[in-house]
């Protein structure tokens, strides 16, 4: 009996070292399905947030409304968007001079959101930037 025991033993070690990496490979498979999907949701966020800003009145106006509306957006998102980290910016495009830096309609401005994404451990834990271009739509007073 003890001879079949020491022979099935290599058996039950291969099986074992086999379904840990298996596991393991699952678990990075997972993650990385998660960060994507987490990263698609940042996309749309961006983007309904710049629709938020554009039809603001001035640039002031929008740097108040940016950041409410970016945790608006991803408040659902809590298991693998740091609420915390969420930062959200918004400037006129790069490009501009500073002379040019008024708000008008038919200029450009540049939404950024940037937040922590993690997935099932903290080891994936990443910080994740996006930005958007849209054309103000709401020029003031002057429209």
């Amino acid at each position: 009996m003890l001879k079949r025991f020491r022979k099935g033993a290599g058996e039950f070690i291969g099986y074992s070292i086999s379904i840990l990496f298996l596991t393991i490979f699952y678990i990075i498979i997972l993650n990385s399905l998660i960060l994507n999907n987490a990263e698609n949701v940042m996309e749309e966020c961006i983007l309904s947030v710049g629709r938020q800003v554009v039809i603001c009145d001035s640039l002031e106006q929008a740097q108040e409304r940016v950041q409410d509306a970016a945790e608006y957006y991803l408040e659902r998102e809590t298991r693998v968007i740091d609420h915390s980290s969420i930062q959200a910016t918004v400037d006129y495009t790069p490009g501009y001079e500073s002379k040019d830096h008024v708000w008008k309609k038919g200029k450009f401005i540049q939404v950024t959101v940037t937040a922590d994404v993690h997935g099932f451990t903290q080891w994936f834990k990443k910080p994740k930037t996006v930005r958007c271009i849209m054309m103000i739509e709401n020029g003031g007073e002057s429209s």
